[in-house]
């Protein structure tokens, strides 16, 4: 018996990947998982849906060159000149005058800089962007920092300049770890205003 090769072309959002198969149900039932150029598998990223995770994060060792160029001053000056494109917008007017303040005193906390420098980073930035997106979705659900009016699109587009459907689902979420939230919490109460 004769045996034809077959092949199956599959795109992975950043390569084509040629698989040879000599049956197809071979091929269906069996999970598959290559490896990107960043060495991330992308078989299993789309087996939970996390594929635009995998094109998007990378390891700390391979943004290690970009934040080695970056102090972390200058790191926290780019965070912090990232969350003021939101600024007056769609800050709440209560909230105008200790926005900036308030971010000032987020990103000091050791436990916010741990999540935003540690770990994670997405290509172009050195910080986990998803997180800050994460903390703005606090701040703006949980403790009314931001307009209440305010669509996850709109925040989205003032941040990024386009609506960008990887940053816009991280208003979705809040950020990880308890300790975070517990520091939001703190930095929130610490800059209050009061109403009149």
């Amino acid at each position: 018996m004769e045996t034809t090769e077959k092949r199956r072309i599959h795109y992975t959002g950043s390569q084509f990947n040629v698989f040879n198969i000599n049956n197809i149900e071979q091929f269906i039932n069996s999970p598959v998982h290559c490896q990107d150029r960043n060495g991330y598998s992308q078989g299993a990223f789309e087996e939970n849906g996390d594929r635009e995770e995998a094109e998007e994060i990378h390891d700390a060792e391979e943004a290690g060159p970009l934040a080695a160029q970056v102090s972390q001053s200058e790191v926290r000056q780019q965070m912090l000149a990232y969350v003021m494109r939101l600024y007056p917008r769609y800050v709440a007017p209560l909230w105008q005058p200790a926005y900036q303040p308030l971010w000032e005193d987020i990103l000091q906390q050791p436990e916010v800089e741990e999540l935003l420098l540690g770990g994670r980073h997405q290509q172009g930035v050195p910080y986990n962007r998803r997180q800050l997106c994460r903390i703005i979705h606090y701040l703006h659900v949980g403790q009314k920092v931001l307009r209440e009016s305010a669509t996850n699109t709109e925040l989205g587009v003032a941040l990024e300049g386009t609506d960008d459907a990887k940053v816009r689902t991280q208003f979705s979420y809040l950020p990880e770890g308890r300790e975070v939230c517990q520091v939001l919490a703190a930095a929130v109460a610490r800059h209050r205003p009061e109403a009149s």
